[in-house]
């Protein structure tokens, strides 16, 4: 979290704000407070108990006050232009959301892969309506337009992400991409991505069944199950492999 914090605290040429939430009350936040005593723009919050991910998230959301929400998770390291490059987009653009491209990281081999999906609004939203494939550390968004349709879902202790960019999307929120890598994302056997791999697919099963629901049919709901299905019964050492030569998400 320190290396990330430094970088976004380096980037002095858009206007900024750094919310930190620690889901830990016992956590060592003594150099976060002094480096907070002189910088005002660093915001620290610590969780008086253990929320789980998706109430931080949105107790950092009720922290925030900017236009734009940067997500980014405290394993995976910004680009030293990121927060240049998403105000530029933003300017430029009326999307509401916004992601870019990554690089995955092996922490077990220091192998790495390129993370990429479409560009254009309208395939971004059909695509995730097949599968999850933006990182979550490389998204930001409009605050408000996210406040309005209630935040992240917590119900959804994993996958809660994924649930609010279908969410957003049925709600008539845009998307748009910017096709660089700005996140180098790092996959450790302790992620939630790997560790808990099967437990993230049923919540994710669960955001796609709730999508089909609203604005999907029947054979979307077949599809979805048959893949769903596949993606449990996947061994977690085949997914190891994949990410090993370079082709894990």
């Amino acid at each position: 979290m320190k290396q990330v914090v430094d970088i976004f605290r380096r980037e002095t040429e858009v206007p900024l704000e750094i919310v930190i939430v620690v889901d830990n009350p016992n956590a060592d936040v003594a150099h976060f407070s002094e480096l907070a005593a002189t910088d005002m723009r660093l915001k620290i919050h610590v969780n008086t108990s253990n929320l789980g991910l998706t109430k931080s998230l949105n107790v950092g959301l009720g922290i925030a006050t900017g236009d734009v929400v940067v997500r980014n998770d405290d394993d995976d390291v910004p680009a030293p232009e990121r927060l240049a490059r998403i105000h530029a987009h933003f300017q430029a653009t009326s999307a509401d959301f916004v992601y870019s491209f990554a690089e995955g990281k092996s922490e077990s081999n220091n192998s790495t892969w390129s993370i990429k999906g479409p560009i254009e609004g309208r395939e971004i939203v059909a695509a995730l309506r097949k599968r999850n494939f933006i990182v979550a550390s490389t998204v930001a968004y409009r605050r408000t337009r996210v406040v309005e349709i209630g935040g992240y879902c917590e119900p959804f202790r994993y996958a809660q992400d994924y649930e609010l960019y279908l969410r957003s999307a049925r709600h008539g929120l845009t998307f748009s991409c910017i096709p660089e890598q700005l996140i180098q994302r790092r996959y450790s056997a302790d992620s939630i991505t790997v560790a808990k791999r099967k437990k993230q697919a049923l919540f994710s099963f669960a955001a796609r069944l709730m999508d089909i629901s609203e604005a999907g049919t029947v054979s979307d709901a077949a599809r979805a199950i048959l893949k769903y299905s596949f993606i449990l019964l996947t061994p977690n050492f085949l997914r190891r492999l994949r990410r090993s030569i370079g082709r894990g998400r």
